[in-house]
């Protein structure tokens, strides 16, 4: 995995130059529940302004050679582009955002609030591959800050289901869902098993779901033609979460141990 990393990191130093201002990887590698079968690669790349077409037709070629190169990566390297001042005033205004993610080309975007739950996790848990601290060129952040923009990613996952024909996209919503629940009970963040673990424990009724989403996510992209989680049964899940999730918004310590916002 070093190996394939300092490869990355080489490719985005030729492709940006030195409009390459850091380097951050996040995600499963960080905390320790990495399935080198089927788990992504996160980066978030910070740069010193815009990626403009030129410099995406680069990154597109960088990406595309990555995959030809190893073939079992294709489609699982998910990188986000991001200026030094869009890392600064995400709080403030959107900014222009290169993504890649499984599923998904490379494409332009822009920054929305849900966003602030990538850019949370990256300036308190990121490992810079290259340049400073996460720290020092992400705006601060606070963990209300982070569970807003969780309830606002949760919000638009319905309409995700509409737009992602990607496969693996309902499994994804699923242990995404759990995440999220989990955070807003225990204040932060937690891999994708210890997550599951925990909804399926408190919500047994979907227990099996869950067991299937994680499963199926194990599972090699060779494996993957075999039953896929029911997606409406998905749907379902990922609406009661969400809700859940709008009904106790955590702020405030209650006398159960929950933190709940004022109505």
């Amino acid at each position: 995995m070093k190996t394939l990393l300092r490869e990355l990191v080489a490719g985005l130093r030729s492709a940006l130059g030195d409009e390459l201002a850091g380097v951050y990887l996040y995600g499963s590698l960080v905390f320790g529940d990495f399935d080198p079968e089927t788990s992504d690669i996160d980066l978030l790349v910070a740069v010193r302004s815009d990626v403009d077409d030129a410099g995406l037709e680069r990154l597109q070629l960088l990406h595309d050679a990555f995959a030809r190169r190893h073939p079992d990566w294709n489609d699982r390297v998910d990188a986000s582009y991001l200026s030094l001042d869009g890392l600064r005033s995400f709080k403030e205004r959107e900014s222009p955002l290169v993504v890649i993610s499984p599923g998904e080309q490379l494409h332009a975007t822009r920054t929305e609030q849900g966003w602030t739950m990538n850019w949370h996790v990256v300036r308190e848990h990121g490992l810079p591959l290259l340049g400073p601290q996460a720290r020092s060129v992400i705006a601060s952040t606070s963990i209300d800050d982070f569970l807003a923009a969780v309830r606002a990613h949760m919000r638009q996952m319905p309409r995700y289901f509409e737009h992602s024909p990607h496969p693996g996209f309902p499994a994804y919503a699923v242990v995404t869902a759990c995440r999220a629940l989990y955070a807003h009970s225990e204040r932060q963040q937690s891999s994708k098993n210890q997550a599951a673990a925990w909804a399926a424990e408190r919500h047994p009724d979907w227990s099996d779901l869950i067991a299937d989403a994680l499963e199926w996510r194990r599972r090699s992209k060779a494996d993957r033609t075999a039953r896929a989680p029911a997606r409406a049964r998905c749907l379902e899940f990922v609406r009661l979460a969400s809700g859940q999730l709008e009904v106790n918004r955590p702020t405030e310590r209650s006398p159960n141990g929950l933190r709940r916002e004022p109505r």
